[in-house]
């Protein structure tokens, strides 16, 4: 596995950095914070199966309903931790269980949207808060599995954690690591089962009960390298997010997942966490969404001095923001956004006539130089890779050369996330980060991009340090 840090102090293994909770832990102190509901959410598009319905590159939603007062800030082989889940900390999934919150799932593909409540004592929520790794983790057969169903590393996660040797911004500095705040992060998705594996692909998925049936995911897209194979950094991308309320409602929240697929042939979507505003109102920290509602056949080519590759300009777009019980939607008006890839610099997304290809949101797989290792692998360098050199399929695993595209099929895209109306795509480097207005139903809308880092540590030449996805989806007509 290629290193994540010139730091000589800082591990290099992506895995061994982000190994987390999997030894003893000894219990430090209990959070001492105002008690208040919480609620955590991961997302990441991949494939698995929930009782008979086997599902590709669907949208997994996890979420854990709980309180800040079972948060726990503990110590793992040295490690520091906050944790919270139904055993102890310090036997793992072991010894008599507690009924601390209730585990859901979600999964949208196409129209179809299934939800389902996991059994209890299944799952916890851990977040490392000394190496840059959150997500939700399991008890099952195999004992403790810290990054199954889903962990996050890379990203803000890292960003955050080692904000004292890489620059970041103000707001990605200030990002709480305790669980126990309102909090957004993003960084590669490991789906995995055995965790950290060294090398070793992960093992077999673990079954999780639902009231639905029986949950599998998988880890489809990952880096490879070498004879015999080595199973190095995964390709896709996700999002965990903390939403800390004082209401103590009963039951399950509005889910604030929207099915942004449509009567198009073809619909584009892309999500990130930023801060945002629509119609004179501001969300920050909020989950933003863009769709764009097109038909395939109105693809083109482009080539420019620096830039080839794909454009569909005839469409309708539309963006819904998500900021913890709120949830509100605008459609674009016409001539404000369309959608691109630019297939010679790894990037994908949205762009408007306003401010060209890094704004409104867009995704690239560009690692500025001298920047700081651990954002560099993605499902969207992946395919830009093959699609340049079409050789290089065999430095990932198989699945991934099902990603190509030239925006006429559905694909699924990760990669850093800009919403930067003077991205630079050979470098990745924005020269403004000041936003543009777009107009829509509700008023008009703007993004701004709150976390990033420098390479100089001037402010001058800053990169996303964030971490978003893009997929695309054909209208189908058998969803449910």
């Amino acid at each position: 596995m290629g290193p994540l840090c010139r730091l000589p102090k800082i591990v290099r293994s992506a895995e061994a950095r982000h190994a987390f909770p999997f030894v003893v832990v000894t219990l430090l102190l209990v959070s001492t914070a105002l008690a208040a509901p919480v609620t955590y959410t991961g997302l990441t598009i991949t494939d698995g199966q929930l009782g008979s319905w086997s599902f590709t590159n669907a949208r997994v939603y996890l979420t854990f309903q709980t309180d800040t007062s079972f948060v726990q800030q503990t110590q793992i082989a040295g490690v520091n931790v906050a944790y919270v889940g139904p055993y102890p900390p310090a036997q793992l999934c072991t010894g008599t269980p507690t009924f601390v919150g209730t585990a859901r799932v979600t999964i949208i593909s196409g129209g179809r949207e299934v939800s389902a409540t996991f059994a209890p004592n299944q799952i916890f929520v851990s977040l490392d808060q000394d190496n840059g790794g959150v997500g939700f983790g399991s008890c099952s057969a195999s004992g403790f599995e810290p990054a199954y169903p889903l962990g996050l590393d890379g990203g803000t996660i890292f960003g955050t954690v080692f904000q004292t040797v890489i620059f970041p911004s103000p707001e990605m500095a200030a990002l709480p690591i305790d669980l126990t705040h309102t909090a957004g992060y993003s960084g590669r998705a490991w789906v995995c089962v055995g965790f950290p594996t060294f090398g070793a692909p992960c093992k077999a998925p673990n079954p999780l009960q639902t009231d639905k049936g029986v949950l599998t995911l998988a880890q489809p897209y990952q880096a490879i390298s070498g004879n015999p194979v080595s199973f190095n950094d995964t390709l896709s991308g996700g999002i965990f997010t903390a939403f800390v309320d004082g209401r103590r409602d009963s039951g399950e929240q509005s889910n604030g997942f929207p099915i942004t697929s449509g009567d198009a042939p073809i619909t584009y979507n892309g999500v990130v966490v930023a801060d945002a505003s629509l119609g004179g109102q501001s969300y920050t920290g909020a989950l933003v969404y863009i769709s764009f509602q097109a038909d395939p056949r109105n693809v083109v080519p482009f080539f420019d001095a620096i830039s080839s590759g794909f454009l569909n300009t005839a469409g309708k777009g539309r963006v819904t923001i998500v900021s913890g019980r709120h949830v509100v939607s605008a459609s674009f008006l016409p001539g404000q956004i369309y959608v691109f890839l630019d297939v010679k610099n790894s990037s994908v997304g949205f762009a408007s006539y306003a401010s060209g290809r890094g704004y409104p949101l867009a995704f690239t797989a560009t690692q500025p130089s001298g920047s700081f290792y651990g954002f560099e692998s993605s499902t969207l360098g992946a395919v830009g890779d093959i699609l340049r050199t079409p050789a290089d399929a065999s430095k990932y695993t198989p699945l991934t050369a099902t990603l190509l595209t030239d925006l006429t099929n559905p694909t699924t895209l990760s990669g850093n996330a800009s919403s930067c109306g003077a991205l630079d795509p050979t470098t990745a480097i924005c020269s403004n980060l000041a936003p543009v207005p777009l107009a829509t139903t509700l008023g008009s809308f703007t993004i701004t991009e709150p976390y990033t880092d420098d390479v100089t540590g001037t402010g001058t030449q800053p990169y996303s340090g964030n971490f978003g996805i893009f997929w695309s989806e054909k209208r189908s007509h058998t969803d449910d």
